[in-house]
């Protein structure tokens, strides 16, 4: 997680203590050793929330306009994952800076199309254009 360059949020828990991690937040846990080494962790993984209410498969889905909150986070890691699978993880902020800057893609013109496939029915141009600079720049 170097890319954060040190904008992450520390917690030290002690006994009893418990730490909520909502969904899609990235982070990176350590245990510290207690006096008698005793560290337990425990992780629950509920169904994934998603951006969307409907049936997908159905193609019947709507969406809270506009979006916001975990859902709008949601689609942000969406949009991270449709470019990273056309593309390639590492490419991911080139092509999203080809996109806000409305440029042709080359090597990534597939990724660019995709991404306009996946956004246009959702967002405007301009929220488009927000949306894709937020998740350049980290903000969710």
């Amino acid at each position: 997680f170097a890319e954060l360059k040190g904008q992450g949020i520390e917690a030290i828990l002690g006994p009893g203590d418990l730490l909520h991690i909502p969904p899609g937040w990235w982070h990176h846990v350590e245990m510290l050793p207690s006096p008698r080494g005793e560290v337990v962790s425990f992780n629950f993984w509920y169904p994934p929330p998603t951006w969307f209410d409907g049936d997908l498969s159905k193609g019947q889905i709507s969406w809270d306009k506009p979006l916001f909150g975990v859902r709008r986070t949601l689609f942000q890691r969406c949009v991270e994952e449709l470019i990273a699978q056309v593309a390639q993880p590492s490419k991911v902020p080139d092509v999203l800076r080809l996109a806000i800057e409305g440029g042709q893609g080359g090597q990534w013109q597939q990724a660019l199309e995709h991404l306009e496939t996946f956004l246009g029915p959702v967002l405007s141009a301009g929220e488009r254009r927000q949306l894709l600079l937020d998740v350049l720049q980290g903000r969710f």
